[in-house]
């Protein structure tokens, strides 16, 4: 928090909805913390809104919701997924390379979680095989072409 402090930021959206992160903030001397009060965790959090989770409407509108308590109007809601022509040069090279047509549906599957999540990531999700399962059946009933993601790492059964 020392080089947050060193900053001196006057204002912070906290998107964690985790409670320390709070705590850090006001600790670094931010004057302004914005953040949702999910839980009761807000505590530290100086403007901050009441937060269930992410339930009946897009993230994109409950992050808009905090920019209101700033008086910030956005004037976008959208969505912009820009990804760089030599990602899409490697992909469709990928694709062409597994006989995989630009007109076939893929779907993308991330069975191990992914190593953003965690060393327990492998408790919160299926295993292997129950989402091979789900694979075939995507390809038996909808056709698709499975594109698996993730780090061999990962992998549990």
């Amino acid at each position: 928090y020392s080089k947050i402090r060193k900053g001196k930021f006057e204002c912070v959206l906290d998107f964690s909805l985790a409670g320390e992160f709070g705590f850090l903030l006001w600790l670094a001397g931010i004057k302004i913390r914005i953040g949702f009060n999910y839980k009761n965790r807000g505590f530290f959090l100086n403007k901050k809104l009441k937060f269930n989770g992410f339930t009946d409407k897009h993230v994109i509108e409950y992050y808009l919701d905090l920019l209101k308590l700033i008086d910030i109007k956005a004037e976008e809601k959208h969505i912009k997924v820009f990804t760089p022509n030599n990602n899409l040069i490697k992909a469709r090279r990928l694709l062409r390379a597994n006989d995989v047509k630009e007109t076939n549906k893929v779907v993308a599957v991330i069975p191990g979680g992914g190593a953003s999540w965690g060393e327990d990531s492998y408790k919160k999700h299926y295993s292997v095989k129950k989402f091979a399962v789900v694979c075939d059946e995507l390809i038996k009933e909808r056709g698709v072409n499975i594109l698996l993601l993730g780090s061999a790492k990962r992998l549990k059964s």
